[in-house]
């Protein structure tokens, strides 16, 4: 089946690329971070943050260790993505073994054993040592590119969201008790309005991605900020936007995972040059198609799709395993599988999804290139 000779429909494509990318310019690095402009300054973030909690625990006081605990965590799930990449190896061993394991287990977050000062006391300093180790090969490493920026920023806007609803919910589980795992709804309503403030950046980043997707996330958005003001249930809003703001991190962390300037050549995307080179071209195609059949939403429509997506996405799609990117494959194929055998509104919507994640990965490094632009815009037909 040969592609290169096709003109397709955009259709719904003009919004997944976002509609300001058709003539627009993007600058991806002009929304850093709080935690530092590059991988090497995060890193040295959350390292202040490890000696912090190190010297919270040397007090031997419980709830001052679980709050710097909760402050140094937060830093981490803010860049972890850097280490996830750069360093792999050690960050699997830094966060099994110390920040994820051992240490919120040996604080009683978990429901285990009493809170020992002397046990706690190593952990934290072999915490911190461990990721100085980290940290020193991260700053030794080449750059990772501009897109790892926007994964932090969306992340670092994010914990305000996993703060309101860790306050709101309390962990029930922790043993003892303290004053850090009981629920403190005004100290969820402290962090809800830092997401106000800080939101515009995050919505510029998922919106070039999928305008669609942030209108949908301004909803979400103004529902939990009516709940906290009507004093309505705000736990509940803030589950229904978590997803979707945590598919807006998605997109951005898919195309970041394979736009490592030194192992990403751009494409040239010439469906009259058929070549290996212009494959990525015949993708982008498959995309189009895709979504034409999925707006049939017909059983026969259906199963088109899964023939598009064996023939044409799932054999490029595994070489790009690992982490990630195998998740992607591996949602798209549970997403498609569920599609086949019913086309309902969710499993229509969790398809799109998870053609969004695939797309990024192919093409979301080149995103505001007008190479792609002038591609997507020359494939439409009135």
């Amino acid at each position: 089946m040969s592609r290169y000779t096709r003109n397709r429909a955009l259709g719904g494509l003009v919004v997944a690329l976002g509609v300001s990318i058709l003539g627009a310019t993007f600058n991806s690095a002009s929304a850093i971070t709080s935690y530092g402009e590059t991988p090497a300054a995060r890193a040295e973030a959350l390292a202040a943050a490890l000696d912090a909690y190190t010297a919270a625990v040397e007090t031997c006081d419980l709830n001052t260790a679980r709050e710097a605990y909760q402050d140094a965590e937060t830093v981490f799930n803010a860049v972890e993505i850097d280490h996830q990449f750069l360093s792999p190896e050690q960050y699997m061993f830094f966060e099994h073994i110390y920040i994820q394991d051992q240490v919120p287990s040996g604080l009683g977050l978990e429901g285990d054993d009493p809170y020992d000062c002397a046990t706690n006391t190593r952990l934290a300093q072999e915490q911190a040592a461990s990721w100085d180790a980290i940290v020193q090969l991260i700053a030794n490493s080449p750059d990772s590119g501009p897109l790892f920026n926007d994964v932090a920023t969306l992340r670092t806007v994010n914990q305000a969201i996993r703060l309101a609803r860790a306050e709101l919910a309390g962990n029930p589980d922790a043993t003892p008790q303290t004053d850090a795992t009981a629920p403190d709804p005004a100290a969820a309503a402290e962090h809800w309005a830092e997401f106000v403030v800080d939101y515009p950046v995050a919505r510029e980043l998922i919106a070039f991605r999928n305008e669609d997707l942030a209108t949908e996330v301004d909803g979400l958005v103004a529902a939990v900020t009516a709940a906290f003001d009507s004093g309505g249930d705000a736990a509940a809003a803030l589950a229904a936007l978590a997803p979707r703001y945590g598919l807006g991190i998605n997109l951005v962390t898919a195309a970041a995972r394979n736009s490592v300037p030194s192992q990403s050549t751009q494409p040239t995307f010439a469906d009259e040059n058929f070549s290996s080179v212009d494959f990525l071209g015949d993708i982008v195609l498959t995309f189009f198609e895709i979504r034409d059949l999925i707006a049939v939403g017909t059983p026969e429509a259906a199963a088109q799709v899964q023939t598009e997506y064996t023939d044409w996405l799932q054999y490029p799609l595994s070489f790009k395993t690992g982490g990630a990117l195998t998740r992607a494959n591996v949602a798209f194929e549970t997403a498609l599988a569920n599609y086949v055998a019913a086309q309902t509104p969710e499993t229509t919507k969790a398809l799109l999804d998870a053609l969004l994640i695939v797309e990024q990965v192919f093409v979301g490094q080149y995103w505001g290139t007008p190479e792609l632009v002038e591609f997507y815009a020359e494939n439409e037909v009135a």
